[in-house]
């Protein structure tokens, strides 16, 4: 969701208010990056699920990014082309 991002206390504390928020995914630092995942049993995966899913990863990486860049100057990953509605593509809303 974010790069350019050094391992520092505060950004882990961030992480981890931010996580204590979170239902079905979770943030986490790797390599100077701010990534966010769900877990998924593969057996119950259906197009429906995994569209709420992926759904539920762009929501939270929409309401994480903006603080991750206001207050680390992190470099945005996904901004470019994302459609209000999480559509997928890069047409209008």
């Amino acid at each position: 969701m974010a790069s350019g991002l050094p391992g520092i206390p505060d950004l882990f504390e961030y992480l981890n208010r931010v996580n204590s928020t979170l239902f079905f995914v979770r943030a986490f630092h790797f390599s100077d990056q701010v990534l966010i995942e769900t877990d998924v049993n593969l057996g119950d995966v259906g197009p429906t699920s995994f569209h709420n899913l992926c759904r539920q990863v762009a929501i939270a990486s929409n309401q994480i990014a903006d603080g991750l860049i206001r207050d680390f100057q992190a470099t945005p990953r996904w901004q470019n082309g994302k459609k209000t509605n999480f559509a997928f593509g890069f047409g209008p809303n």
